[in-house]
């Protein structure tokens, strides 16, 4: 994740080439959620965060959080660990 010009981007390295597209536009939310990702948090962890960050109900920031990650995944961001 990087700011560039006051935009967000989410940029992949080129060993993520080509199924992960090199940049997309993000948000203040999903750098929010990317930086607390490098830091190690977990899907609880984040959730926990954004209770704190976020006026939300709970169930709306867990419902927007599951689906952002599931995006990260698709898109070949983020993997998933298998347990």
């Amino acid at each position: 994740m990087e700011q560039v010009c006051g935009e967000y981007l989410l940029i992949s390295s080129e060993e993520a080439c080509p199924p992960c597209p090199y940049f997309r536009p993000a948000n203040e939310t999903m750098a929010f959620y990317w930086e607390l990702l490098e830091k190690g948090y977990t899907e609880k962890q984040l959730l926990q965060a954004a209770i704190e960050e976020f006026d939300a109900p709970e169930e709306v920031l867990r419902a927007d959080l599951h689906q952002l990650l599931e995006s990260f995944v698709r898109l070949g961001y983020l993997i998933r660990k298998m347990d």
